[in-house]
């Protein structure tokens, strides 16, 4: 469990403040992965949801596999990378445990994205970020977590992905940090304690084999039915134990995540017949029926509410 891995065994976790910096979804392969060796000044937090990942420091080497979860934290040199001819999808976060309005102004572009790209074999430590302070006093060694189940987890940082897009990082209001702030808390009271993450239901584990299928394979032309037979259950019956566990059926999931995608590409920019696509609809027309039934706006509208900085609930 994460409480296990506290640099001071006596923390009171009731003093976490959490500020999200930075929330993002990535998918890359050992080609594009251009990461130097660095050392960290804000903690990150990884979720796999596809391939492997893979740390070093301190001579020891971290593989990250699907569903599994590290916690980067600051001041620690270390190499993050792709082995070659593999890929790999996750989510990661950029995070304080204790806000300060000084540190809240740092971004991620400023601290690191300059120095993530191909020639840079390490990254030049900047003084203006190298000053210690309680964040760096919580965890002494990267802490990874093997959990039964990532759905919960996965439902969350979608979410705060969903919203850091719209927010897109410099203008931020308070209420949207409010918002992360609220979300994290909720990743890390899942992570103090593993079983609260961990489905304790027997079917548990085909459940989370489901979601990171459709994950990995939202934007094809899924049959539901086929790999709820792979999972050695009859469709009927793994309907059936998903809408028990998950709250809506197995379809209803997969059209949740398409639209959650296309919301995603509508606000990059993306025209709307472009995105039925790359999302696994197409049928342009029941891609904005069924977008409209999820959002309640069409695809267009939401498209200019991004635009015209108008809110719109997401889930």
């Amino acid at each position: 469990m994460l409480k296990d891995h506290l640099k001071n065994k006596n923390f009171d976790l009731m003093r976490i403040n959490p500020f999200v910096r930075k929330v993002n979804k990535a998918f890359t392969s050992w080609k594009d992965h251009n990461i130097p060796l660095r050392k960290m000044y804000d903690y990150e937090l990884f979720v796999l949801l596809e391939g492997e990942l893979n740390f070093t420091y301190n001579t020891q080497t971290i593989t990250l596999s699907s569903g599994e979860i590290l916690i980067m934290p600051p001041f620690i040199m270390h190499k993050e990378f792709i082995k070659k001819d593999a890929s790999a999808r996750y989510f990661v976060v950029n995070f304080d445990l204790f806000y300060s309005p000084e540190r809240a102004k740092w971004t991620v572009e400023d601290m690191y994205l300059n120095y993530c790209r191909e020639g840079v074999v390490k990254m030049d430590e900047d003084p203006k970020y190298m000053r210690k302070d309680e964040n760096a006093e919580v965890f002494a060694t990267p802490v990874t977590i093997k959990v039964k189940s990532v759905n919960s987890v996965i439902e969350v940082l979608q979410k705060m992905y969903e919203m850091r897009i719209r927010g897109q990082s410099d203008v931020m209001t308070e209420k949207d940090n409010i918002f992360l702030k609220s979300c994290f808390l909720q990743v890390l009271s899942m992570l103090l304690n593993e079983e609260e993450v961990g489905s304790k239901n027997k079917y548990g584990e085909q459940i989370e084999q489901f979601i990171i299928f459709v994950l990995k394979n939202y934007s094809t032309d899924l049959d539901i039915n086929k790999k709820a037979l792979e999972l050695g259950f009859s469709p009927n019956f793994f309907r059936k134990v998903f809408k028990e566990q998950i709250g809506m059926t197995p379809f209803a999931y997969l059209l949740q995540t398409r639209i959650g995608e296309a919301k995603l590409l509508l606000a990059k920019g993306a025209q709307v017949g472009e995105t039925a696509k790359r999302v696994g609809f197409t049928d342009a027309l029941y891609f904005g029926k069924v977008f409209k039934k999820y959002v309640g706006v069409s695809p267009l509208e939401y498209k200019k509410s991004i635009a015209d900085n108008t809110e719109f609930d997401v889930f």
